[in-house]
């Protein structure tokens, strides 16, 4: 579906074995606080917290189907997703090994016939125009022709991205239980230097059956890294741009990797005569000198216990929990493209906490008389969700 207007959450409703799975991009700070903004870098959805090997089924419920379940939350579909369970009279060890690369390719062509600048129209005193002269004082190629030598500082400023995906499962059972235990390590390198991802995952799935009684546990922990950049115009209220941004508008007159002096102080192209704060940042400076990432811990789990009381009666109570704490952090250095009150650098450690319980009871009869089938199904659902987000940031230090 598409929504009205940015940060609309027009996700489908997610449920993992039966308990709603929060699917939100959170972003963790915010534009008045420590310059977040939607634009201004990545967010992630959640659903990414599981292990796709770990899936057994997915399926999707649209329209009625959906709303009759799922009410209001299910406004924009659901998806229903079942784990592995292990199988009777077999033990099963699956490893799964995956690599993968990527690349940056057809890449914007640059004009390399005129150098850095602008042209700027002279007039005498009489306010009669006189020509043109040539003014470096720009960021932007409108400048002379020139044949100096130019560089290709997009070629140069991607890198080969990678992906390894790592998972092992072993998975069993009898007549009357089965388990599944699995576990991934997945990392991905960026196209961007010092961007990426990585991933843990543990699960563990139990069913018993005892008597006219069925219990089952499911229980998952993740655990995720993410190393980001600025991505569109910088941060909120600072001058300075994001890191592609920045290296798509790069005059190819100019080596974009000259981003220090000697003595490692950031190079600054028109020396004194802008102020820092009044500046574009080098893309190389962004992604090695301001730090922004995140991480993720989450606990999923559910358990449940399904009494057949009758070939056509049974009760089933399922108590399930979905709980994630994220972790967003900022480092920026000092001296940069950055708003006057942080020159001396930026220090932000956004945190929330989320928390999401379900119970649910449900009592289903189905009888057949004749050419009747009556079904009576009774229950009720008791959900809690519960947010906490703490925000700390600092500036103005006396030691970088």
């Amino acid at each position: 579906g598409t929504s009205g207007s940015e940060g609309k959450d027009n996700q489908p409703l997610f449920v993992v074995d039966g308990v709603i799975y929060d699917n939100s991009s959170t972003l963790v700070g915010n534009s008045a606080f420590d310059g977040s903004y939607k634009s201004a870098t990545t967010t992630s959805n959640r659903i990414m917290d599981i292990n796709p090997e770990d899936i057994e089924d997915m399926s999707v419920l649209k329209g009625p189907a959906a709303s009759a379940l799922y009410g209001s939350r299910a406004a924009n579909g659901v998806v229903l997703i079942t784990t592995k369970k292990g199988k009777e009279g077999v033990m099963e060890i699956n490893v799964n090994s995956k690599f993968s690369t990527s690349w940056a390719k057809s890449l914007p062509k640059y004009q390399t016939e005129y150098t850095r600048g602008y042209m700027e129209d002279q007039y005498d005193s009489n306010k009669h125009y006189t020509g043109t002269s040539f003014n470096d004082f720009s960021y932007n190629s409108w400048g002379e022709k020139s044949n100096a030598q130019t560089y290709n500082n997009l070629n140069d400023f991607f890198q080969g991205g990678y992906v390894f995906d790592e998972s092992v499962s072993v998975a069993g059972g009898t007549k009357n239980s089965n388990y599944y235990l699995s576990g991934s390590y997945y990392d991905q390198k960026g196209l961007v230097p010092n961007t990426g991802y990585n991933k843990y995952t543990f699960r563990f799935n139990g069913e018993q059956r005892v008597s006219l009684f069925t219990f089952s546990a499911n229980a998952a922990y993740s655990q995720a890294h993410t190393d980001k950049t600025l991505t569109g115009t910088g941060l909120y209220n600072s001058s300075g741009t994001g890191t592609l941004y920045g290296a798509y508008n790069w005059s190819p007159f100019d080596n974009m990797k000259n981003y220090l002096n000697e003595d490692g102080s950031r190079y600054r192209m028109f020396g004194t005569r802008l102020d820092p704060w009044d500046e574009r940042d080098n893309p190389y400076w962004i992604i090695n000198k301001n730090k922004i990432y995140d991480d993720n811990d989450r606990f999923t789990g559910n358990i449940s216990v399904r009494a057949d009381i009758a070939k056509w009666w049974f009760i089933s109570y399922r108590l399930g929990i979905d709980t994630y704490t994220l972790d967003d952090s900022k480092r920026i250095a000092a001296n940069g493209a950055i708003k006057q009150v942080w020159q001396k650098g930026m220090m932000s450690d956004n945190t929330m906490r989320f928390k999401y319980v379900s119970h649910n009871i449900i009592s289903n009869m189905t009888k057949q008389f004749g050419d009747f089938d009556l079904n009576l199904m009774l229950g009720t659902a008791i959900d809690d969700t519960k947010t906490d987000s703490k925000y700390m940031m600092a500036y103005n230090f006396s030691v970088p």
